[in-house]
This record gives C-alpha cells, sequence and structure tokens, in this order.
C-alpha cells in the first residue's frame, strides 16, 4: 500500500471513531434529559421507584390488589359450627359469629372489630390491621367450610391472602406459600382418664409419641384418635399417630361426646385453644378428662398464592413490623392470647 493509501485509511478510520464517540455522547445526553426533571444525572431507571410512589409500576400482586381497590382474605366459614353452651358459634377467639354489632370476643381494651355484622375474632383484628397497612378495603371470604379447603382457594387465585389460623404443613407448602408464624400454638390431646389407667399409661409416655408407647412391656393396642376434618391435625395424626386410627369429625364438639363416652374415642387431637374451648363448653367434662401438652408448636401463618411472590414478601415485613412496634402483642392482648404460649 503507497503512502496516500495509508493515509486515507487512517482518517477514514478517525472520523468513524468520532461518529462513534458522538453517538455514544447523544445517548448519555438522552438519558441524562430524560431524567432532567429530578434535578439529577442519575440514569432514567433509578426513576422506577419514584413512580411507583405516585401510583405507576408496582410488583404484580400489589398492582391487583390497588386495581381491586381491596384485599379479598379467605377465612374458614361458621356455616358447620355448633354453638356452645354460652351461645357461641365459632373458634373462640379466632374467629366466631357475632350478633349486629356485639361480640363475645376481642373486646379487651377497646372494641371488638366485626365484619359486616356477621363475624369478629382474632383473625379479623389481624385481617382489618393487613388492610389498613395496604391502604385498601377488606372483604372477607367465607365460602369455604374446612381449613384445607381455605388453602385450596389462595391456591386456585380465587383470594389474595388466608388469615385464618392456617398452621404452615409440608404438604399445604406444595399448593401454596406461607408467611413468617404470627402466633404459636401447641399440638395437644385431650385423653380419656378412665382410658388411660386401663391402659396404665402415663402422660409421660404419651407425650413420647404414641407408636411407642408401651404398657405392662406390651405394645398398647390401636387406639382411636379424634380429629377434625380437613384441618392440619388430620395430616398431623396420620404421621405422629402411625398404628392407630384416626376419626375424622366435621364438629370436635361431637366428638367430645364420644370422648366422655371413653369406649368409642380415646383422645382428641387439635390445638391447645381448642382444647381449652372444649373443656369450657363442658366443665364437668374435666373430670373425666385430661390435657396432655404434646410439646410440639403448632405454627400459624398467612398464606398467599405461591405465585405472588411480592405480596408474600410485603406480609413478612407487615409481620415484622406489628411485632416491633407492639400491635400484634396489643392484638393477642385484646384477644386474651397473650403469653408464652402464643408469642
Amino acid at each position: 500500500m503507497n503512502m496516500l493509501g495509508g493515509a486515507w485509511l487512517k482518517f477514514a478510520r478517525f472520523k468513524s471513531n468520532q461518529f462513534i464517540l458522538a453517538v455514544l455522547a447523544s445517548s448519555c445526553c438522552s438519558m441524562v434529559s430524560a431524567n432532567s426533571d429530578t434535578g439529577t444525572n442519575e440514569p432514567s431507571d433509578r426513576g422506577a421507584f419514584a413512580a411507583a410512589a405516585k401510583g405507576g409500576l408496582r410488583a404484580p400482586a400489589m398492582a391487583r390488589i390497588a386495581q381491586q381497590g381491596s384485599v379479598r382474605v379467605a377465612m374458614k366459614s361458621l356455616h358447620n359450627a355448633t354453638a356452645n353452651s354460652a351461645g357461641v358459634i365459632g373458634v373462640a377467639p379466632f374467629l366466631v359469629k357475632s350478633h349486629g354489632d356485639q361480640c363475645s370476643v376481642c373486646n379487651a381494651g377497646s372494641a371488638a372489630k366485626i365484619y359486616d355484622g356477621k363475624v369478629c375474632g382474632f383473625d379479623v383484628e389481624v385481617a382489618y390491621l393487613l388492610a389498613e397497612k395496604l391502604d385498601t378495603n377488606l372483604i372477607i371470604d367465607l365460602s369455604q367450610h374446612k381449613y384445607d379447603h381455605v388453602v385450596d382457594l389462595i391456591s386456585w387465585g380465587d383470594a389474595d391472602l388466608a388469615v385464618s389460623t392456617l398452621s404452615s404443613t409440608l404438604r399445604r407448602a406444595q399448593y401454596v406459600a406461607f408467611s413468617d408464624p404470627y402466633l404459636e400454638l401447641s399440638q395437644t390431646l385431650l385423653v380419656n382418664r378412665l382410658a388411660m389407667e386401663k391402659l396404665d399409661l402415663t402422660q409421660a409416655a404419651i407425650v413420647a409419641g404414641m407408636p411407642r408407647i408401651k404398657s405392662n412391656k406390651k405394645s398398647v393396642p390401636a387406639l382411636t384418635i379424634a380429629v377434625e376434618g380437613g384441618s392440619s391435625y388430620a395430616e398431623f395424626a396420620d404421621d405422629l399417630f402411625k398404628g392407630h386410627n384416626i376419626r375424622r369429625y366435621d364438629d370436635l364438639l361431637v366428638a367430645m361426646d364420644a370422648l366422655i363416652k371413653g369406649d368409642e374415642v380415646f383422645a382428641i387431637y387439635a390445638d391447645n385453644m381448642q382444647i381449652i374451648q372444649l373443656l369450657n363448653d363442658n366443665k364437668k367434662a374435666g373430670l373425666f378428662l385430661k390435657m396432655v401438652n404434646l410439646q410440639r408448636p403448632d405454627n400459624i401463618s398467612i398464606a398467599t398464592n405461591y405465585n405472588d411472590s411480592s405480596l408474600l414478601n410485603w406480609v413478612n415485613l407487615f409481620l415484622r413490623e406489628i411485632k416491633m412496634d407492639g400491635e400484634l402483642t396489643a392484638l393477642k392482648q385484646k384477644c386474651g392470647l397473650s403469653g408464652g404460649l402464643y408469642e
């Protein structure tokens, strides 16, 4: 190549580089210009959060709730619930039927939150606080008659959240996502005292594990354990009481009658609050029955659809916040759930 040709090539390369630099400079200027209203030289994508704060870009689940103008919270229906001796229908203090503006639970310190003149309780109090923090309206869905069906409703995407004293279990976690626990109950047996004596069983032996119970160095025959059908305890029982008969009841008050007789049911398996409610409803039953704490926690969580990761993250932050500022403790005290068992 001659000298003239070499010089021309260098000139062409120089002009080409100048063009590339000009394009880059123009692009940078455009980015700064697009964000000029903030008075900064930050790239335009840094403005995404600012847009969200003005009601613009939001995570999908949060945008859906904002568009709905409400958060839809699922709870187990009281449709088949039986009134106890005090006339209370439901599972106190978590969810009970109200009588207009009257509520039998969660009145300590301030009036109970009552939804649509129908239901009240700890679950309702938590749901109202959650909706308040979301700055939206609350809709409570009471269409499902079993706890497992409440989980199904969330799995199908027919409700945003479930606040229904739901135990977080391995099986349920295959269908929904669970928040951090906000309440800890205790797995408990209510046992027929006479049946214990006949089998020569001690409370320590029962706590140690029903499948391994020994009586006079002989294996205990298969016993009948009553649980609420469609609850987490039906699932727990299949694992904990292998080799024994698990009988499912729609209403534990019916199981209570069978337990007192002693020849049909050996024990009722439920959380400590349900057991206490059963005993309070039948004062004389305490003479025949014994409450055995199995020293196994029952972690209660809020359920979200497995696709709603942003909502799950928000719920966990919500729970963390109301724990730190004492709001959750105040709700527990209001509903009679304060103390070590419920922290």
